[in-house]
């Protein structure tokens, strides 16, 4: 399973859309997220702004990552 347009580069090429998170989940304990994926989570929670709804994506990003995820082997 690869998640798509949730990671760091997709955050802050839209960081301007961001938004406040109304209610914070626990944090993961270590080791639950891959390297990559614990990385952008404890980013976003050191934002004030830290959501990304992934509506407020450009349609270029999205159909770029869709392409790719697509055309993969």
């Amino acid at each position: 399973m690869q998640p798509l347009l949730m990671d760091r580069a997709t955050f802050d090429a839209h960081a301007h859309a961001a938004v406040t998170e109304p209610s914070l989940v626990p944090a993961p304990g270590p080791g639950a997220l891959p390297g990559a994926e614990e990385a952008l989570d404890a980013h976003l929670r050191s934002l004030d702004k830290g959501r990304l709804e992934q509506e407020f994506l450009s349609a270029a990003a999205i159909t770029a990552v869709l392409q790719g995820w697509a055309e993969r082997p």
